[in-house]
Parts: C-alpha cells; sequence; structure tokens
C-alpha cells in the first residue's frame, strides 16, 4: 500500500541530489546526511531520490535500512559494519559480474561440489577488495598495505564494484549504526571514487554522546552535506493539495485551517490526505462543501499515524504487540515460537495485516539466527515504539524470555559462524528478560568475536558495549578507540586466506590436475585445522573425495566423506551434512548406484528449501547431471530450474557449466 503523492517542497533537495548523481557519472562521489523527526518525511525524500537514481541504467543503487534497538538494547552497535555488509549482501546477489573474472568463475562449478556457501559475505568482501587492490597496484605502481581492516576490506570492495559502475547507496536511520560504519562514511567522504551516500538520521535519538554517529553530526565537515527537512509553509500546502487533491480550488480558509492543524508536518499532512479522499472536501467545481469544524483530525504526526493502528482489530493489535518484542523487524519463525502455533498460520494472519494496512511490510526470505525465514518490518518507527511501549511489564518479560529461550537453543546447537550471528540477539533479548548474567556473556562474546581476527596488535578490546548500565548498546570507549580497534571479521588471520586457497585448488581442478588438486588441498586442510571452520573443512574434504573420484579412487574418495560425516557427527551442521550428501550421491552415481545417489540428493533437496539458496542450486544440479543418461526429460526439468536459479543469482557462464 505504497502512496503515490506528487513531492512538494524538496525542488532543492531533488536539484543538489541531481547534481551530485551528475558529478558521480563524472566520478566524483559524495555523501548527502539527511535529518529529520518522525513524520518528517526523510524515508520519503529518499525513496523519491532513489527513483530518480534508478532510472539511470549506468548507474547502480540501492537502498536499505539500518537495524533499530531492541528494546533499550542497540544490537547495531554490536554488529560490525551491519548496514554495509547488508548492502554489500545485496550487491553481491544481483551484481555479481562485477567481481573478478576468477571469482565469478567460481560461482559457477557447482557441480564440482565447491560452492561458497551463502552468508559468507566477508569472504567475498575480502575476495572482491583483492581485486580494487591489485588494480591499484597495477595503476599507481604503489606498494600498498597487505594488513588490511575490516573497513579497508569493505570500502576497496565498494570501490571496485564503483570502478565497473557508478554506486548510489542510501541508508536509512543511520543513528543505529556501529562505529566501523561511521568510519565508513568518513572514507566516502573524500569522494574520490564514484560513489553517492546518502543517510538519513533522527537527531532526537542522540540522547547518548556515545552513540556513534553523533560526533559525525556535531562537529563541522564540510564534506559531508547537509539537509534538515523542515515543515511546509502556506504555500507548500497549497501546492501539496493541488497536485494531489482531486476537485481542489484555492481556497484560503481550508489552508489555513490546514496549517493551524497540522503546523505544515509532511506526515500529518499525508494522513490528512488520506481522509480527504474517503471524505472529499470540495464539489465538481471546486467550492469546499465539508465543514472543517466536524472533522476531527490528529495534530501530531504520531496522533496521526495512530489513526491507523485504530483501524486494526484487537486481534491484529494483540498480534503486533507480540511482535514487537523481537524487534521492528522480526521472522515468522520467531513468531510461531511466540504463538506456539504452525509458521503458515503466522505468514497468513500477517498478510491480512498487510494488506489493509501500511503497519507492518514484508521484507521477503532472509537467514536469520541461521535459518531462513520470512522477515517482516514494522513501516514506521513509530509503529513499532507503540506497540512495544503497549506491552506491559510482565508481558515484555515472558516475551523477551520466550525469544532468549529459543535462541540459546538455536546458539548452543549453531556453529562458530552462526553463533557469532546469534549472540548480538541473544544479549539483547536476555537483557530484556532480565537475565543479566546471560545478557553480559553474550555481549561479551560478541566484543570478543568483534576482536578476535583484529590484525592491530594493540588493539583495545571494547567490553563495556550495552554492560555500561544505560542499557543502550554503546560503548564508553572514546570513538577513536572504536575505530582504531576495527576488525577483519571473515578470515582467520592475515596469513591465511580460505578463500583464495580454496580457488587455487579450484584451478587445479578445472585444469584436471586432479592429483595436484588433492596435494593442495590436503596440505591447506592438515596445516590450518585448527583454525578452519567447520563449513570450510566440510568444503576441503568435498574437494578432496570428488578429486579421488575423478581418478576413480573410491576408495579413498569414501575415506574423506565418512572425515566429513565425523566432523557434522561431532558438530551437527544442516548446510555440512547437504553438502556432504551432494558428495556421496556423485560417489554413489560414480560407481553405478543410481537409486541411492538419488534418494540422497532428494534427501538434500529438502534439506536446502530451508537453506541458502545455492545449496538448493548445487542439489538440482547434481540431479540433472545424474539422471540425463537414464531418463532425459527429468534432466531437462531439473536443468531448466537450475538455469532459472543460476540467472537469478547471476551465476556466470553456468550454461556453460551444466551443458
Amino acid at each position: 500500500m505504497e502512496n503515490n503523492y506528487f513531492p512538494i517542497g524538496i525542488d532543492s533537495e531533488i536539484e543538489l541530489f541531481q547534481q551530485r548523481l551528475k558529478d558521480l557519472k563524472n566520478g566524483k562521489g559524495s555523501v548527502i546526511a539527511i535529518e529529520g523527526e518522525s513524520g518528517s518525511g526523510k524515508s520519503f525524500l529518499m525513496i523519491e531520490l532513489m527513483k530518480i537514481a534508478r532510472k539511470d541504467e549506468a548507474v547502480i543503487s540501492l537502498m536499505l535500512e539500518n537495524e533499530s534497538p531492541i528494546g533499550n538494547f542497540n544490537v547495531g552497535n554490536l554488529q560490525q559494519l551491519k548496514p554495509f555488509s547488508s548492502a554489500m549482501d545485496s550487491l553481491l546477489e544481483g551484481n555479481y559480474k562485477s567481481a573478478k573474472d576468477r571469482f565469478k568463475k567460481r560461482l559457477g562449478i557447482s557441480i564440482l561440489a565447491s560452492l561458497p556457501i551463502t552468508g559468507e559475505i566477508f569472504y567475498a568482501v575480502k575476495e572482491i577488495s583483492k581485486d580494487w587492490k591489485d588494480y591499484k597496484k597495477e595503476s599507481s605502481q604503489e606498494k600498498t598495505d597487505d594488513k588490511l581492516s575490516a573497513i579497508d576490506e569493505f570500502y576497496n570492495a565498494f570501490c571496485s564494484f564503483a570502478y565497473k559502475s557508478p554506486l548510489v547507496l542510501m541508508i536509512d536511520d543511520m543513528q543505529w549504526a556501529d562505529a566501523s560504519s561511521i568510519e565508513m562514511i568518513r572514507r566516502f567522504s573524500n569522494g574520490d571514487q564514484p560513489i553517492l551516500f546518502l543517510f538519513s538520521y533522527r537527531r532526537s535519538d542522540f540522547s547518548d554522546p556515545s552513540i556513534p554517529l553523533f560526533p559525525l553530526i556535531v562537529t563541522e565537515n564540510n564534506d559531508i552535506k547537509r539537509i534538515r527537512l523542515k515543515n511546509l509553509d502556506i504555500k507548500g500546502i497549497e501546492n501539496y493539495f493541488r497536485a494531489n487533491l482531486s476537485k481542489y480550488k484555492e481556497n484560503e480558509e481550508f489552508i489555513n485551517w490546514v496549517m493551524e492543524k497540522s503546523f505544515g508536518n509532511p506526515g500529518i499532512l499525508n494522513e490528512y490526505l488520506h481522509y480527504f479522499e474517503k471524505h472529499p472536501p470540495f464539489n465538481d467545481s471546486g467550492e469546499l462543501t465539508l465543514n472543517l469544524n466536524d472533522v476531527h483530525m490528529p495534530v501530531t504526526a504520531s496522533a496521526a499515524l495512530a489513526e491507523n493502528i485504530n483501524e486494526l482489530s484487537d486481534s491484529d493489535r494483540n498480534l503486533l504487540a507480540i511482535c514487537s518484542a523481537e524487534g521492528r523487524e522480526f521472522s515468522a519463525y520467531m513468531l510461531s515460537k511466540l504463538l506456539n502455533t504452525d509458521v503458515v498460520d503466522v505468514i497468513q494472519r500477517l498478510r491480512t495485516i498487510s494488506q489493509k494496512s501500511t503497519v507492518v511490510r514484508s521484507m521477503g526470505a532472509n537467514i536469520r539466527y541461521g535459518i531462513k525465514t520470512t522477515i517482516y518490518q514494522f513501516t514506521q518507527a513509530f509503529y513499532y515504539e507503540y506497540f512495544l511501549n503497549g506491552l506491559e511489564y510482565e508481558e515484555k518479560i515472558a516475551l523477551h524470555g520466550i525469544v532468549s529461550k529459543e535462541l540459546k537453543e538455536l546458539y548452543d546447537n549453531a556453529d562458530e559462524d552462526e553463533k557469532e550471528q546469534i549472540a548480538p540477539y541473544l544479549a539483547a533479548h536476555s537483557k530484556e528478560a532480565e537475565n543479566y548474567e546471560l545478557s553480559e556473556r553474550m555481549t561479551q562474546i560478541s566484543n570478543e568475536n568483534s576482536q578476535k581476527y583484529n590484525p592491530q596488535e594493540n588493539a583495545e578490546t571494547n567490553t563495556n558495549s550495552n554492560g555500561n548500565g544505560n542499557g543502550n548498546g554503546n560503548s564508553e570507549t572514546s570513538e577513536e578507540n572504536n575505530i582504531s580497534g576495527t576488525v577483519i571479521v571473515g578470515n582467520i588471520s592475515d596469513d591465511f586466506d580460505f578463500v583464495f586457497a580454496r580457488n587455487e585448488v579450484l584451478d587445479e581442478i578445472l585444469a584436471t590436475r586432479y592429483e595436484s588438486a588433492i596435494s593442495k588441498a590436503e596440505n591447506i586442510y592438515y596445516t590450518n585445522t585448527n583454525r578452519l571452520r567447520l563449513i570450510e573443512k566440510v568444503q576441503l574434504l568435498s574437494i578432496i573425495a570428488k578429486s579421488y573420484i575423478s581418478i576413480s579412487d573410491f576408495t579413498t574418495a569414501e575415506n574423506k566423506i565418512n572425515e566429513a560425516n565425523q566432523l557434522i557427527k561431532e558438530k551437527p551442521n544442516a548446510q555440512a551434512e547437504c553438502f556432504i550428501l551432494n558428495t556421496t550421491a556423485l560417489l554413489d552415481a560414480e560407481q553405478g548406484r543410481t537409486v541411492q545417489a538419488l534418494d540422497k540428493l532428494r534427501l538434500a533437496a529438502r534439506m536446502s528449501m530451508k537453506l541458502p539458496v545455492e545449496l538448493k542450486l548445487l542439489t538440482i544440479t547434481n540431479i540433472s547431471k545424474i539422471v540425463e543418461k537414464n531418463d532425459p526429460e527429468m534432466s531437462a526439468s531439473y536443468k531448466k530450474a537450475a538455469l532459472a536459479l543460476a540467472d537469478k543469482l547471476n551465476f556466470a557462464d553456468f550454461k556453460n557449466v551444466i551443458g
């Protein structure tokens, strides 16, 4: 239920953006900061600017929203570079072609059972960043520092995309971002790369000066253009209704009344327009026929938004109150746990609400807490705060308790990467459930996760986030220390790059040098066993097994598969298990056990429905290959499905791989 009203009062902002867009296409980047409170129209402005950017096919453009606090706990401060990792996720999903040829080639060889698992954003970032770093070395003949922080890696990765096509990136509610994300803004503000970055914030959220964005906003910075949204004046209000309200005729009494009631606040004017569309104030001749004294309209943005809530049933409002316990973004999975009901029932109820109101919207399927689930969002911060604040004390404790209990169970059964993702949420919900011991432990773990890959020897560990008594998730550490303590989140150490090492093995496989591939992969595996993640170990063992299969050494291949199975027996992991099932199916197929191979792939296919889409692609590709000889028709249908998936993921040259 998106508004399609003609924008009024933002001409100068649009003109500024168009000029910066022109500069962008000439190779010069810039940063624009938009300040506005709820109802001021900052999100509307960003949407309008994004529409302009997307009209230009030569420009890559995307817009996303930063994660809001959970209750009083700013979870974003424990999630390093979260808004930019989300942005990179979106870029990789739709623009793999912007990456290095060698990198994109790896994404098209799923039949080798060596596909990277989705979610390894920091690995992908490091790979793309390396392309840009190599390019700069070749172009400038200058030596660059080989020891890069996560900020450096992300900045270089964005530069790599922008080098191919100018990049427009917009992030809403930047006030909740961590210190490393704020440092990224400073990098963009240099303007030496074709990246136009816009962000918005609410100054009223700066109640705590330790919020990382605070110093950037209160300090004069000529490299950042600031926009402060204001209410419309009399002339602006008249232009607004003339453009958007049918049968409107200039009427001083009407405009003065609207100004007196709304003070020109865009959010309130928007609600007035909704009302007047249902109750036209003018007749066909343009005469004012509505008695304005009989019109009872809200006089604040909050009150205007509350009108939408009042149209919901008691059952819908109760459901949304429960949703708010998880956060402004909430998942179908967790809501089904809170309601102790089937997830399909949850989705149907939320669909009904979203169809009849603008209070919530579906954000589509995504990985949350290591599980693929549909994510929903309260469309306005006001809606989230309204329902959350409407919960009684006992309700909050109970709901957060259920969420934290579920997250703790997921955490205990997760691999190390998934634990890193879950820990900040578990810290937030356990604090809101008044389980302070668990909250402090998860906060400490989150901080340690952020620091353990730090290439800087003297980086100071921040153990105070969310543990300083104010519960807002902001560290007492100075801004300078926060930034100097930024870390590499994806790789184990500076000397070891798993993606690079794995790709060297794949080069050997592609050249059919299987013995060499085995030697290299085994050297990587056994030399780095203590620092490889579970999924990395399984990938390497699968690659080794596949190489042995290729030289018909089925006994050794089976031994490697058994070794991988033992790993997941000790530490269950659905992604790793799906990977192993595909490799085992290849072994069965090569030995003529087609029925057993298909049984394993069907099991893998069922598992992949709840896993990253790459694993689904891997599985249906292998099914297509295995049944090709005996059932060409079935093979063709699976091949068609695989090609459609590969096209959606922009996997380069996949058609050549699948044949």
